[in-house]
């Protein structure tokens, strides 16, 4: 096993997760799939073609994805949103990438700096190792894909684009969570203070 997706979800199964799982499988049968069900309120069905890890408490973001990081050994780690699809075979290209550089389709530029949009990240088991996990201070409203990314070449890798096959559906189901721009301005407050940006 050279490659493992991580993927979280906390509702929309037959929306996003359900036909993430089934892209995923047309082009790579034997994908290893790792979904964290992140306390939805429906379970998510345990024989759908992917490891199910149901966490009995809603964590933020960052600790469910380091949760299904955990259960795997892989050389790369492809960090996803539940709502991707799938749209060619990945494997072998993801297996020849650098693995002292992080990957991602999109790059964002916000305060003169630079980072992956983190609906999908190809970071290597050597990238994870040194650089460690995701802050779990980030709440559900996102950022800690830039903070990573601040990380991982704050640990002297880099950070680039790669147009790994895969698109994003953003159905963005952290949108309807209790507060959610409230908890997004926290984020990024979090993130401006801990790397010292000026907004």
């Amino acid at each position: 096993m050279t490659v493992s997706i991580v993927a979280v979800g906390i509702d929309r199964w037959e929306d996003s997760s359900l036909p993430m799982i089934e892209s995923v499988r047309r082009f790579e049968p034997n994908a290893d799939i790792i979904l964290v069900d992140n306390a939805a309120d429906v379970p998510y069905p345990t024989d759908a073609g992917a490891r199910i890890v149901r966490l009995d408490k809603r964590v933020c973001m960052s600790e469910a994805m380091n949760r299904g990081a955990e259960l795997t050994k892989a050389d790369w780690i492809l960090f996803a949103n539940n709502d991707i699809l799938c749209t060619a075979p990945f494997i072998e290209m993801v297996e020849k990438l650098n693995k002292k550089t992080m990957y991602g389709v999109d790059i964002l530029n916000w305060w003169k700096r630079r980072w992956i949009d983190g609906w999908i990240m190809a970071i290597s088991k050597q990238v994870w190792r040194k650089v460690g996990k995701f802050d779990r201070n980030f709440i559900y409203a996102g950022f800690e894909d830039a903070d990573y990314c601040f990380r991982v070449e704050e640990a002297g890798y880099r950070v680039e684009e790669s147009k790994l096959p895969f698109v994003h559906k953003e159905l963005h189901s952290r949108f309807s969570m209790p507060d959610y721009m409230a908890r997004r301005e926290d984020n990024i407050k979090y993130l401006c203070d801990k790397w010292g940006i000026e907004r």
